[in-house]
């Protein structure tokens, strides 16, 4: 197939080649420093970002950010052990807070976050200081320990919503996610408690993976990654009850809007949820909340540009499920076109279902529908995780979720860039699920001087202590840019979530409008810097 040509790798050796002859050390009237020059000019060039113009201002405030990266980068070269974007982000966060390039990158307009999921979009202290204050909340405990928040809507029925939703949700029927013990009131507890500040922190682990010794306490992947699916059952129940559905997803747009995000693409199952009165709500009604939430949103916030959803189903589910989900998935698309924008298959790669074992169906629902996959979130070669890559291309998937593994495929990341598809990378993701423990190692840094397309996002950052995006951006920034790269591959990577966008061609030129008086403005709050 023509994606697979070889042609632009070629190309890009061949550019070098010409560069080489056309400057050639032979040559009598060029210096060996002249050559080396323009060999950086080259790769410069052909590096993400590396064509971006500054004009006069931009320039005078990309001297001013660059001062300050390379300081840093000075400062790490002599004192490696405490170089902030070489740390874990929970040993680093606090520090990263106080350093002088995050108060920059936080006033940053960031475009889109394309690679996001509902359930842990929102930071956990915001969840247990406001929903778990509700008198309806309650929690319990299931026989194999794990903690659940459920909600009692009916004092003659405690369990109702939790058991609903072992009719409408597989992956709850399991019996050992069901509640051993009588499920308490949370407020009530709370007031019983010697120190509340205490009490609440502590319900806060449960959907939180900070800790102090991170080594320790997640020692591999499967460690972590257990913990962490363990986290989304603890905080369904919260999600299945639609008040308190609807304030967190109204909270998710705070948090991403008061960090200078614009237009938010969300990754949700869409199961159904219960109301107070104990009405089931199904997909469809779960689909116009959100769209009214967004619409409510949009009318109060000035500048922001609406949030769509990629429908995604996890991939634990037994393949009937599944495909009963990409059917509905196809419904909600055909009754919704500009509000869900796509299908996605997640949950650990390396012990998952691969794409190939729905191939058939996939090629079925790819006439009426797009995909944006998750592929390649592992460290294996040629594992199935790894080969997801290759299927995702193949089902022609708009963007990559992930793609850590992809620089280990020269075919692929030239298909990439010739298809355009671009990669979203999530940094603190891909550090605290053990793929990369120091992120100057992670494959960004040889997508960014490729050109491959990428756009930063935060994939589930409550669920480890942040908030926004801006702690990716920091680490992308420090960790995945050449040192003498500042304002230039920033405008490009917050560009490229617009650019690589499902927005429809009038959205991105009012987005486009937009992200240009944002940028403006984020130059001069720079320039008082100086």
């Amino acid at each position: 197939m023509k994606m697979f040509s070889k042609c632009l790798s070629m190309l890009i050796f061949l550019t070098f080649v010409k560069l080489i002859a056309a400057t050639s050390l032979f040559r009598d009237e060029l210096t060996y420093q002249e050559v080396r020059n323009n060999i950086f000019a080259a790769e410069e060039s052909m590096r993400t970002g590396g064509n971006v113009y500054l004009n006069p201002k931009e320039t005078k405030a990309d001297a001013i950010l660059l001062k300050l990266k390379n300081e840093t980068i000075r400062r790490g070269i002599f004192e490696s052990r405490s170089y902030l974007p070489s740390m874990h982000f929970f040993k680093a966060k606090s520090l990263i807070e106080q350093d002088p390039i995050f108060d920059i990158l936080k006033k940053a307009p960031k475009g889109g976050v394309l690679h996001l999921h509902n359930s842990a979009a929102v930071s956990s202290e915001w969840v247990i200081k406001n929903l778990t204050y509700r008198d309806d909340m309650r929690l319990c405990t299931t026989k194999d320990g794990l903690k659940i928040f459920n909600v009692m809507y009916d004092a003659f029925n405690l369990h109702f919503i939790y058991y609903l939703h072992l009719k409408i949700n597989n992956f709850y029927r399991d019996l050992h996610k069901l509640c051993a013990d009588e499920p308490v009131s949370i407020s009530a507890t709370r007031t019983k408690a010697e120190n509340i500040e205490e009490f609440d922190k502590n319900l806060e682990k449960l959907i939180n993976l900070y800790t102090t010794q991170p080594e320790v306490d997640y020692p591999d992947a499967n460690a972590v990654w257990t913990r962490f699916q363990n986290m989304f059952t603890t905080i369904r129940g919260i999600l299945d009850y639609a008040p308190t559905y609807k304030a967190f997803h109204w909270r998710l747009l705070e948090e991403h809007y008061e960090d200078n995000v614009m237009y938010v693409e969300l990754r949700a199952s869409l199961c159904p949820i219960v109301d107070e009165n104990g009405k089931t709500l199904n997909s469809e009604d779960v689909v116009e909340i959100l769209f009214g939430i967004v619409e409510g949103f949009k009318k109060q916030h000035e500048n922001f540009l609406g949030m769509k959803i990629i429908q995604a189903i996890h991939r634990s589910f037994n393949r009937s499920k599944i495909e009963e989900k990409m059917d509905k998935f196809v419904e909600l698309q055909r009754k919704f076109p500009n509000f869900i924008i796509g299908f996605d298959l997640v949950g650990q790669e390396d012990l998952g279902v691969p794409l190939i074992s729905f191939i058939e169906k996939l090629k079925d629902i790819s006439q009426n529908g797009r995909f944006f996959f998750h592929a390649g979130e592992t460290n294996f070669f040629n594992t199935e995780a790894d080969v997801n890559i290759l299927d995702a291309i193949l089902m022609n998937t708009k963007r990559i979720g992930h793609g850590f593994s992809l620089f280990k495929h020269p075919v692929l990341w030239s298909a990439i860039k010739e298809k355009e598809i671009a990669v979203e990378i999530n940094p603190i993701s891909n550090q605290v699920l053990h793929l990369v423990q120091d992120l100057r190692n992670h494959p960004a840094s040889f997508y960014v001087s490729e050109n491959i397309p990428i756009v930063i996002g935060n994939d589930d950052p409550g669920f480890w202590n942040a908030k926004g995006v801006s702690f990716d951006y920091y680490y992308a920034f420090m960790d995945f840019t050449p040192a003498d790269e500042g304002l230039q591959v920033l405008k490009q990577l917050a560009w490229n979530s617009l650019k690589y966008s499902a927005m429809t061609p009038k959205e991105k030129k009012n987005a486009a409008v937009v992200f240009k008086a944002e940028f403006d403005d984020f130059v001069d709050y720079i320039l008082t810097k100086e």
